[in-house]
């Protein structure tokens, strides 16, 4: 990973195992998820085991026989996830189309190392600042990140490697307060480093939402607010207007042109690209339409998107200016619009500053 643009636009890689994030049917919310899970060795079952659907609200504890039923699953690909103290976490990756699946699950025990903590008073100084540099990096860089609070912060553990990146890992999932969106989110953190020198991050989760309640009409005025804005902001809505060729109905402009290293050339940029007509846009830049840039397979049912250079991407509804960048000079997207492989393309600009506090659940349903 490179750090291109030197007013820090972070390179993000975010994957919310095993997408970025999976496409969801509005219309289909008729299929079930239900099975057991047991534990490996002894073959009983295992009772409170937390089953979700990653990224979404959908999950159910089992019950004193290990099942577990799920209901009202939207179409989609999911992965699910049997979740508890103690054991390894299992997923299985599925998907429904509104039908029943069955899954079963064997959860094998965790050891743990256990080593010798000195416990004092105070916080090492180097812990809160590594602590500092994860949620930048992990939360994100938006308004929206400064009202998340992370309840178990205490447990992270920071290391940092031979090449400066910074790991963080921690043996239960992390418990996030989202206050912007109004979401308690449960999140597993499979992997995380970042490099803070180099701009870079890259960090794998599975996430469980579940929505706040309040009784303050304001509340759910801003949970709501926020989360159009989210959406509107967010890749996935990005991508699918390409897939769809609907760039121009969601306000959306893409095209070739320089990459801006300053904070006025974004401006200026912003600038150009609201007026279109004019003889330097013409000259400096190359708007281009989704055709130029995906192909669809009826096959396979994928999306192929290619490109070479760096594709500017100016979102008009919230004057968000950002960059994507293939690093393999292509990208397979699923029929959800969705990439197969999370790393496969690279966001610079507004795009990048987005971390777990912009995530909304798959089964959020924009409404205009």
């Amino acid at each position: 990973m490179r750090k291109i643009i030197s007013w820090k636009g972070v390179i993000i890689l975010l994957a919310v195992l095993p997408f970025v994030n999976t496409g969801i049917s509005a219309q289909q919310k008729n299929g079930i998820a239900l099975g057991t899970v047991k534990e490996k060795g002894t073959g009983s079952p295992l009772p409170n085991v937390n089953v979700f659907l990653s990224g979404t609200t959908l999950g159910a504890a089992t019950d004193e026989m290990g099942n577990f039923e799920i209901e009202g699953v939207p179409d989609g690909k999911y992965t699910v996830v049997a979740s508890m103290i103690g054991f390894k976490t299992q997923t299985r990756n599925v998907e429904v189309t509104n039908n029943k699946i069955s899954l079963g699950f064997i959860l094998e025990p965790k050891e743990y190392e256990m080593e010798t903590v000195e416990v004092s008073g105070d916080v090492p100084e180097e812990w809160k600042q590594n602590l500092e540099t994860f949620k930048k990096f992990f939360l994100g860089q938006t308004e929206q990140s400064g009202e998340c609070v992370v309840e178990n912060e205490y447990k992270i553990d920071f290391s940092e490697d031979a090449i400066g990146n910074l790991n963080a890992k921690i043996f239960e999932p992390l418990m996030i307060i989202n206050n912007a969106l109004g979401y308690k989110i449960e999140c597993i953190l499979l992997l995380f480093y970042c490099n803070d020198k180099a701009g870079s991050v890259k960090f794998l989760i599975h996430t469980k939402f579940t929505e706040l309640k309040s009784d303050n009409e304001d509340d759910k005025e801003k949970w709501a607010e926020n989360r159009k804005l989210a959406y509107l902001k967010s890749m996935k809505r990005l991508l699918k207007s390409i897939t769809q060729n609907e760039l121009f109905e969601n306000d959306y402009s893409i095209g070739f042109n320089f990459t801006p290293s300053s904070p006025l050339e974004i401006k200026k940029a912003k600038e150009l690209i609201a007026k279109r007509e004019s003889n330097k846009w013409m000259k400096d830049s190359k708007p281009i339409s989704s055709y130029e840039i995906v192909k669809y397979s009826s096959e396979d049912k994928n999306y192929t998107l290619s490109f070479d250079n760096y594709l500017y991407v100016y979102n008009s509804i919230t004057d968000d200016l950002s960059w994507l960048f293939l690093p393999y000079r292509t990208a397979m997207l699923d029929k959800y619009s969705e990439p197969i492989d999370p790393i496969s393309i690279q966001a610079f600009g507004s795009l990048a500053k987005n971390g777990t506090a912009n995530l909304l659940p798959l089964n959020y349903e924009y409404a205009k």
